[in-house]
């Protein structure tokens, strides 16, 4: 969203909670307009009011936050686009095992991104084929929700870092050079400005 399209998200809801915002300095509604006009600047301005609005029939007390706000952008999103839930991976997953055995290869294939993260490689199809029907169902299951979310999160998380704080972050971490390999002179200078230059935001 631009500033523009900010301050007309942020009247809906001045409008709405009339009292809160009541009490707020101009300093203050400039700091607010500056942070959400930041922190949705890749979202669009029809997504973010529909989502807005929806909050508000619901929620009591204080204004929405932009965590609230962003949570149910998400869930809105996914409903859309009718994003499976951990219970229909699982389906899916399961499937695979049972067709894993001979054909472990083919079914990893047609697995999704997130599954395919998940399960690693094939022959953990594979492996779960040889499992008991019990074991599998209640053990590999119960451990595959609680996991499950978490991978969802992280890729979701990956796919939204902008490429320069990728970037940033593989060079922070590239590995030390072990004794027998250290850095000339010039390479930990290189190194060094090339680090300097992520921070500087070049």
């Amino acid at each position: 969203m631009t500033q523009e399209e900010t301050l007309s998200i942020l009247s809906i809801l001045r409008a709405s909670y009339p009292a809160f915002y009541s009490k707020l300095t101009k300093r203050d509604l400039e700091g607010i307009v500056s942070v959400w006009t930041e922190m949705f600047e890749n979202d669009d301005v029809n997504l973010v009011k529909f989502a807005l609005k929806e909050l508000i029939e619901t929620h009591t007390g204080f204004p929405p936050d932009i965590a609230a706000l962003k949570g149910k952008m998400k869930e809105i999103t996914q409903a859309a686009i009718d994003k499976p839930t951990p219970e229909d991976l699982w389906l899916k997953l399961k499937t695979a095992a049972e067709n894993g055995y001979y054909g472990a290869r083919e079914e990893f294939e047609k697995l999704p991104p997130v599954l395919k993260r998940y399960v690693g490689s094939p022959a953990t199809l594979k492996e779960y084929s040889m499992m008991s029907a019990d074991t599998f169902n209640t053990v590999v299951h119960g451990q595959f929700l609680k996991q499950i979310k978490i991978i969802e999160d992280r890729q979701e998380f990956s796919e939204k870092l902008p490429a320069g704080v990728k970037q940033y972050i593989n060079a922070l971490n590239k590995p030390i050079p072990t004794e027998d390999k250290l850095l000339s002179d010039e390479e930990f200078d290189k190194r060094r400005q090339e680090i300097l230059a992520q921070l500087e935001g070049k």
